[in-house]
């Protein structure tokens, strides 16, 4: 039985590497959308959390590195802007008790976008949970 799932193992890690193969040789380019609306269905937090498998604080990091990166562009855009939005949104659906998310995002909404209804709306959110 061991030596069963040793093979499946490396039949699904050659599996995954054949394909990123044939991708990056295709011409295949995959980019995020500028927009949520762009792609014609929206990610819910409940689905990143199963298609995570467990792993949904990794999931809760890697979206809040995004928006950071986001936020360190030159200029603010509206399109950044909404992926903020709709990030912050997702990281404290998925963890409500990741605190830091609310107080930077409060302060890159002022400071950054010069939204203040969004940064409140983050507050909010923040403050319902307490």
């Amino acid at each position: 039985m061991k030596m069963r799932l040793l093979f499946h193992r490396h039949s699904v890690f050659g599996l995954f590497f054949a394909l990123s193969f044939v991708f990056s040789i295709s011409g295949i380019e995959f980019s995020r959308p500028t927009a949520s609306g762009d792609t014609g269905f929206e990610v819910t937090p409940q689905f990143l959390k199963a298609i995570s498998s467990g792993f949904w604080p990794a999931a809760c990091d890697a979206l809040w590195l995004g928006v950071v990166q986001d936020i360190g562009e030159k200029k603010p855009t509206p399109e950044t802007e909404a992926r903020a939005r709709v990030g912050y949104q997702m990281i404290q659906a998925l963890d409500p008790d990741f605190f830091e998310t609310y107080e930077q995002g409060a302060s890159a909404f002022i400071a950054w976008y010069k939204n203040v209804d969004a940064a409140l709306e983050v507050l909010d959110r923040g403050i319902s949970i307490l």
